[in-house]
C-alpha cells in the first residue's frame, strides 16, 4: 500500500507541470488521495508501535519486580538468620554483576556464530593447498626461483567482455 501511494507521489512530482495545468482542485485530490493512501501504514505502524511500548513495559516490569523480590529476600535472610547487611548486599550485588555479565556476553552469541561461519568460509580458501608452486618456472625442469630478475608480467590467451554483450 506505501508502495502505491509512493508511486502516486512520484508521478506527481515528476508530472508537476502537468498535475498544475489542470488546475488546483486537481492538486488538492492528488494530495488527498495520497493521503488516504497513507492511512492504513499509519495505522500498522501505529498497531506494532503500541505492541512494542507493551513488550518494552513488560521486560522493565519484569526486571524491577525480580530486583524487588531479590532484595525481599535479600531483608528476610537479615531478619531470620541474623546476617549483617554488608554481606546480604554485597551478595546481591556480586549477583547482580554478575548476571549483568553474563546477560552482555550471552547477547554476542548471535554475532560470534555468524563470524565464525563466515571465517571458516575464508580459511578454507586461504588453507586450500595450490596445485602450483609460483617458486617453480616450468622451463627449467622445476627448480626455485630464490630472486626476481626482472619485474615483468605478460599475459597470453586472456580475453575479456561485459557479461551484457554478446560479442
Amino acid at each position: 500500500m506505501y508502495a502505491k501511494a509512493n508511486a502516486l507521489l512520484s508521478d506527481v512530482i515528476l508530472n508537476y507541470r502537468t498535475v498544475i495545468s489542470f488546475g488546483e482542485k486537481n492538486v488538492h485530490g492528488v494530495i488527498e488521495k495520497f493521503e488516504s493512501l497513507l492511512e492504513a501504514p499509519k495505522m500498522q505502524k501505529v498497531r506494532n508501535a503500541h505492541l512494542a511500548g507493551f513488550f518494552f513495559g513488560y521486560s522493565q516490569c519484569s526486571r524491577i519486580l525480580f530486583i524487588g523480590i531479590v532484595f525481599w529476600i535479600g531483608s528476610e535472610v537479615i531478619s531470620r538468620f541474623g546476617y549483617s547487611p554488608e554481606q546480604v548486599y554485597i551478595s546481591i550485588w556480586v549477583l547482580f554483576s554478575a548476571s549483568m555479565g553474563v546477560g552482555s556476553s550471552l547477547s554476542n552469541v548471535p554475532s560470534v556464530s555468524k563470524a565464525k561461519a563466515s571465517s571458516s568460509k575464508i580459511f578454507a580458501i586461504v588453507d586450500e593447498e595450490s596445485s602450483l608452486d609460483v617458486r617453480k618456472q616450468s622451463n627449467t625442469k622445476g627448480t626455485l626461483i630464490t630472486e626476481v630478475k626482472r619485474g615483468q608480467i605478460d599475459f597470453k590467451g586472456v580475453n575479456f567482455k561485459y557479461p551484457s554483450r554478446n560479442a
